[in-house]
């Protein structure tokens, strides 16, 4: 059965909505991703494209004239994106949650161990970022620690301190969908490192979407301009565009860093602890002989073997095509 057959019906497209929601609510892991995995990926940017290009001709009365083409992808994007929205509902119910009902992330008996998990999963997957660098050379090397260097360095700016000024969401809502939809790539995480993943979910919670409009605004700028310039990128500039990519999921790691002075940007900003500082509260809470740090280095481990299993049912799944 070909990629193309298996999205065909609503019910199935409807199902791999829910697990692309799923994974999109996660940091760390892609919806690109699992479309990749389960197949329909290129159905995924061929129907995206084609609804760009719908809006853009704006012609829909003569496109329906010539074939029915567009049922096929309106079919298919439709029900997919309920799932999503079904997906993302709940679990960022349950790891933000509402303003005045905290989710996990926003905890601090709980935060730790999710950045750890996190951090673990970025970390893991930055080697197979790498590989997809077909000329490795030393001017891709530089390329790539250039990127991770200016972002580390604009990431511990006041600039992205977690302030969800209109200017900000509209940022956010441009590269977390550009991130969405690459393999690979989170746009979660690019939430969390622009620190805007709580206040965007709990917003979505509270029904909050006039002041969430900056956001959706910059996903629409990012389907008519930044989805395509990339798609050019990757298919001319392959190898560069990944050594950028890599570099700037490396230097996101200052922003994954588990031990933090706090972990709700409604209480204050993010401030990264060092272990030259006092982690007394890190380990005095402990958990079946465990503290924080303790579960933290788990739960790390955890994101390692999650990524690892990720790269193996990549490589042998049937549905790469």
């Amino acid at each position: 059965m070909s990629s193309e057959d298996k999205s065909d019906s609503v019910q199935t497209s409807f199902l791999f909505g829910i697990l692309m929601g799923l994974a999109d609510a996660i940091p760390g892991v892609s919806g690109g991703t699992i479309a990749f995995l389960l197949g329909f990926y290129k159905k995924l940017v061929n129907s995206l494209s084609f609804f760009v290009n719908f809006i853009r001709n704006l012609t829909p009365f003569k496109i329906n004239i010539q074939n029915d083409s567009w049922k096929k992808h309106f079919s298919f994007l439709l029900p997919l994106g309920i799932g999503i929205l079904i997906s993302y509902y709940y679990v960022t119910l349950f790891l933000v949650g509402p303003t005045d009902s905290p989710g996990l992330l926003r905890k601090a008996s709980t935060a730790p161990m999710l950045y750890g998990l996190f951090f673990g999963l970025v970390f893991a997957s930055l080697p197979r970022l790498w590989n997809e660098v077909e000329n490795s050379n030393n001017i891709n090397l530089m390329v790539a620690f250039s990127s991770a260097l200016l972002t580390y360095l604009v990431l511990g700016l006041n600039f992205f301190s977690g302030d969800s000024t209109p200017y900000i969401l509209f940022i956010s809502g441009i590269l977390s969908l550009t991130a969405m939809l690459l393999p690979g790539l989170s746009g979660a995480m690019v939430l969390v490192i622009l620190g805007q993943y709580s206040y965007i979910a709990s917003s979505f919670h509270d029904g909050s979407f006039i002041d969430l409009s900056p956001f959706f605004l910059g996903g629409v700028v990012c389907l008519f301009t930044i989805v395509p310039f990339l798609r050019y990128s990757l298919r001319n500039h392959h190898s560069e565009t990944m050594a950028v990519m890599t570099g700037m999921l490396a230097g996101s790691l200052r922003t994954l860093w588990p031990l933090k002075s706090n972990y709700d940007i409604n209480q204050g900003p993010l401030v990264n602890y060092t272990f030259g500082d006092n982690l007394q509260s890190f380990t005095t809470n402990d958990f079946l002989f465990l503290n924080q740090i303790h579960l933290i280095l788990i739960f790390f481990i955890l994101g390692l073997f999650i990524e690892n299993l990720i790269i193996y049912f990549k490589k042998s799944s049937s549905f790469t095509e």
